[in-house]
């Protein structure tokens, strides 16, 4: 799993979600409390309107050490385009600090990733 160093005193988190090649789908994207099976924050979208997939997370920031950002997408893959990306990013103060990220090309008519990332205040262990 990938982790993400954030500043607990910085501006709020985003995670944002992201598909390229125009391809449609939808996801579900959760924040895990630390060390815990709670949902803290869901938010579910898609990515066929023009609704923003980015998310501000529940502050204050230093709250969200260890937590765990999920982002489970499902993407329909449209030929001839066989390619698809789906990339998860946390920023802060508009500076992408991290994320998790799946690319292939398949021959599926769908494809479903599971995107993790941990999130570490200040360069904590």
């Amino acid at each position: 799993m990938n982790t993400v160093q954030f500043d607990p005193n910085g501006g709020p988190l985003v995670a944002e979600v992201r598909c390229a090649f125009a391809q449609p789908g939808s996801y579900s994207m959760l924040l895990w409390e630390a060390d815990a099976n709670l949902i803290v924050m869901r938010r579910d979208g898609n990515y066929i309107n023009a609704d923003d997939d980015a998310y501000e997370l529940p502050g204050p920031n230093a709250q969200n050490h260890r937590r765990i950002v999920e982002c489970i997408s499902t993407v329909v893959v449209t030929p001839p385009v066989t390619n698809y990306q789906v990339d998860l990013v946390v920023s802060q103060d508009g500076q992408v600090l991290g994320g998790d990220s799946a690319a292939a090309s398949t021959t599926s008519a769908a494809v479903t990733v599971d995107l993790f990332v941990q999130l570490l205040a200040g360069g904590a262990a």
